[in-house]
Protein backbone atom coordinates (compact mmCIF):
# COMPACT_ATOMS: atom_id res chain seq x y z
CA UNK A 1 0.00 0.00 0.00
CA UNK A 2 2.73 2.12 0.80
CA UNK A 3 4.29 1.80 -2.20
CA UNK A 4 1.19 2.75 -4.36
CA UNK A 5 1.24 5.84 -2.57
CA UNK A 6 4.82 6.41 -3.33
CA UNK A 7 4.20 5.82 -6.83
CA UNK A 8 1.23 8.18 -6.99
CA UNK A 9 3.04 10.94 -5.24
CA UNK A 10 5.95 10.56 -7.81
CA UNK A 11 3.98 10.76 -10.77
CA UNK A 12 1.77 13.62 -9.14
CA UNK A 13 5.38 15.66 -8.78
CA UNK A 14 6.65 14.07 -12.28
CA UNK A 15 3.34 15.79 -13.45
CA UNK A 16 3.87 19.17 -11.73
CA UNK A 17 7.40 19.03 -13.35
CA UNK A 18 6.19 19.05 -16.80
CA UNK A 19 3.94 21.38 -16.31
CA UNK A 20 6.35 23.39 -14.80
CA UNK A 21 8.94 23.08 -17.70
CA UNK A 22 5.66 23.76 -20.17
CA UNK A 23 4.96 27.28 -18.52
CA UNK A 24 8.69 28.10 -18.40
CA UNK A 25 8.91 27.06 -22.00
CA UNK A 26 6.14 29.42 -22.71
CA UNK A 27 7.37 32.37 -20.85
CA UNK A 28 10.67 31.91 -22.56
CA UNK A 29 9.07 32.40 -26.20
CA UNK A 30 7.13 35.32 -25.08
CA UNK A 31 10.10 36.54 -23.52
CA UNK A 32 11.90 36.60 -27.08
CA UNK A 33 8.92 37.79 -28.77
CA UNK A 34 8.85 40.46 -26.31
CA UNK A 35 13.12 41.16 -26.94
CA UNK A 36 12.12 41.15 -30.82
CA UNK A 37 9.41 43.64 -30.55
CA UNK A 38 12.24 46.27 -28.56
CA UNK A 39 14.40 45.70 -31.25
CA UNK A 40 12.29 46.91 -33.24
CA UNK A 41 10.64 49.83 -31.11
CA UNK A 42 14.50 50.95 -30.45
CA UNK A 43 15.77 50.84 -34.07
CA UNK A 44 12.55 52.78 -35.23
CA UNK A 45 13.32 55.36 -32.43
CA UNK A 46 16.74 55.68 -33.52
CA UNK A 47 15.62 55.87 -37.12
CA UNK A 48 13.23 58.77 -35.73
CA UNK A 49 16.00 60.81 -33.79
CA UNK A 50 18.42 60.69 -36.82
CA UNK A 51 15.73 62.00 -39.04
CA UNK A 52 14.86 64.90 -36.65
CA UNK A 53 18.03 66.10 -36.12
CA UNK A 54 18.84 69.50 -36.75
CA UNK A 55 15.24 70.24 -37.01
CA UNK A 56 14.13 72.91 -34.47
CA UNK A 57 11.13 71.92 -33.01
CA UNK A 58 7.44 73.73 -34.53
CA UNK A 59 9.01 73.27 -37.93
CA UNK A 60 6.03 71.75 -39.75
CA UNK A 61 3.50 69.44 -39.00
CA UNK A 62 5.60 66.51 -40.28
CA UNK A 63 8.00 66.71 -37.61
CA UNK A 64 5.64 67.12 -34.80
CA UNK A 65 3.93 63.82 -36.03
CA UNK A 66 7.43 62.24 -35.86
CA UNK A 67 8.63 63.37 -32.21
CA UNK A 68 5.04 62.76 -30.84
CA UNK A 69 5.56 59.40 -31.96
CA UNK A 70 8.98 58.94 -30.87
CA UNK A 71 7.69 59.37 -27.46
CA UNK A 72 5.06 57.28 -27.97
CA UNK A 73 7.99 54.52 -29.56
CA UNK A 74 9.88 55.53 -26.21
CA UNK A 75 7.18 55.10 -23.72
CA UNK A 76 6.16 51.82 -25.30
CA UNK A 77 10.20 50.90 -24.98
CA UNK A 78 10.12 51.26 -21.84
CA UNK A 79 6.57 49.49 -21.25
CA UNK A 80 8.35 46.55 -23.29
CA UNK A 81 11.22 46.53 -20.93
CA UNK A 82 9.45 46.18 -18.13
CA UNK A 83 7.36 43.37 -19.17
CA UNK A 84 10.72 41.70 -19.91
CA UNK A 85 12.44 42.27 -16.90
CA UNK A 86 8.76 41.13 -15.09
CA UNK A 87 9.42 37.95 -17.32
CA UNK A 88 12.62 37.36 -16.28
CA UNK A 89 11.66 37.21 -12.72
CA UNK A 90 8.30 34.93 -13.27
CA UNK A 91 11.17 32.34 -15.21
CA UNK A 92 13.49 32.38 -11.97
CA UNK A 93 10.83 31.58 -10.13
CA UNK A 94 9.29 28.96 -12.47
CA UNK A 95 12.48 27.76 -12.47
CA UNK A 96 13.13 27.54 -8.49
CA UNK A 97 9.79 25.80 -8.43
CA UNK A 98 10.91 23.01 -10.99
CA UNK A 99 14.08 22.24 -9.16
CA UNK A 100 11.73 21.90 -5.98
CA UNK A 101 9.88 19.69 -7.78
CA UNK A 102 12.33 17.79 -8.65
CA UNK A 103 14.06 17.67 -5.51
CA UNK A 104 10.67 15.94 -4.14
CA UNK A 105 10.93 13.93 -6.77
CA UNK A 106 14.35 12.63 -6.76
CA UNK A 107 13.20 11.86 -2.21
CA UNK A 108 10.46 10.10 -3.43
CA UNK A 109 12.64 8.03 -6.32
CA UNK A 110 15.16 6.65 -3.22
CA UNK A 111 12.08 5.79 -1.22
CA UNK A 112 10.32 3.44 -3.70
CA UNK A 113 13.86 2.17 -4.32
CA UNK A 114 14.28 1.13 -0.91
CA UNK A 115 10.55 -0.59 -1.41
CA UNK A 116 11.06 -1.94 -4.16
CA UNK A 117 14.53 -3.88 -2.88
CA UNK A 118 12.23 -5.08 -0.01
CA UNK A 119 10.03 -6.70 -1.87
CA UNK A 120 12.54 -7.64 -4.06
CA UNK A 121 14.25 -9.42 -0.96
CA UNK A 122 11.44 -11.24 0.24
CA UNK A 123 10.94 -12.29 -3.24
CA UNK A 124 14.32 -13.74 -3.30
CA UNK A 125 13.92 -15.51 -0.52
CA UNK A 126 10.22 -17.53 -1.24
CA UNK A 127 10.78 -17.70 -4.88
CA UNK A 128 15.14 -18.40 -4.99
CA UNK A 129 15.27 -16.24 -7.81
CA UNK A 130 17.36 -13.52 -9.09
CA UNK A 131 15.94 -12.99 -12.39
CA UNK A 132 13.39 -10.61 -11.24
CA UNK A 133 15.88 -8.40 -9.34
CA UNK A 134 18.30 -8.15 -12.34
CA UNK A 135 15.75 -6.82 -14.59
CA UNK A 136 14.64 -4.19 -12.18
CA UNK A 137 17.89 -3.01 -11.25
CA UNK A 138 19.29 -2.80 -15.13
CA UNK A 139 15.84 -0.88 -15.42
CA UNK A 140 16.75 1.82 -12.64
CA UNK A 141 19.76 1.89 -13.92
CA UNK A 142 18.79 2.82 -17.85
CA UNK A 143 16.28 5.16 -16.05
CA UNK A 144 18.96 7.22 -13.81
CA UNK A 145 21.21 7.61 -17.34
CA UNK A 146 17.85 9.06 -19.32
CA UNK A 147 17.07 10.95 -16.96
CA UNK A 148 20.43 12.37 -16.15
CA UNK A 149 21.18 13.07 -19.92
CA UNK A 150 17.52 14.88 -20.24
CA UNK A 151 18.54 16.96 -17.13
CA UNK A 152 21.72 17.66 -19.12
CA UNK A 153 20.13 18.74 -22.37
CA UNK A 154 17.65 20.75 -20.45
CA UNK A 155 20.34 22.89 -18.46
CA UNK A 156 22.65 22.93 -21.58
CA UNK A 157 19.73 24.48 -23.45
CA UNK A 158 18.44 26.96 -20.47
CA UNK A 159 22.04 28.16 -19.85
CA UNK A 160 22.47 28.68 -24.05
CA UNK A 161 19.54 31.09 -23.76
CA UNK A 162 20.76 32.69 -21.24
CA UNK A 163 24.32 33.14 -22.71
CA UNK A 164 21.98 34.66 -25.98
CA UNK A 165 20.44 36.76 -24.32
CA UNK A 166 23.00 38.36 -22.40
CA UNK A 167 24.69 38.92 -25.71
CA UNK A 168 22.00 40.26 -27.71
CA UNK A 169 21.80 42.90 -24.54
CA UNK A 170 25.63 43.47 -24.85
CA UNK A 171 24.95 44.28 -28.70
CA UNK A 172 21.67 46.79 -27.97
CA UNK A 173 24.09 48.46 -25.15
CA UNK A 174 27.28 48.61 -27.90
CA UNK A 175 24.83 49.69 -30.60
CA UNK A 176 23.49 52.07 -28.51
CA UNK A 177 26.31 53.47 -27.77
CA UNK A 178 28.13 53.46 -31.28
CA UNK A 179 24.97 55.34 -32.43
CA UNK A 180 25.20 57.94 -29.19
CA UNK A 181 28.90 58.80 -30.89
CA UNK A 182 27.75 59.32 -34.36
CA UNK A 183 24.91 61.25 -33.30
CA UNK A 184 26.84 63.62 -31.18
CA UNK A 185 29.45 63.50 -34.09
CA UNK A 186 26.82 64.96 -36.54
CA UNK A 187 25.86 67.50 -34.12
CA UNK A 188 29.13 69.12 -33.61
Amino acid sequence: MAEAELHKERLQALAEKRKRQSEIEDKRRQLDDLVLQLQHLKSKAMRERWLLQGTPPGTNDEDDGRRRQLEKDEEQGKRLEDTIHRLESEIGLLESEECQISAKEQILRERLRKTERSIEDLQKVREHSSTQRKRTLIYTDRENIHLHRQREREHSSTQRERENIHLHREREREHSSTQTERERTLIY
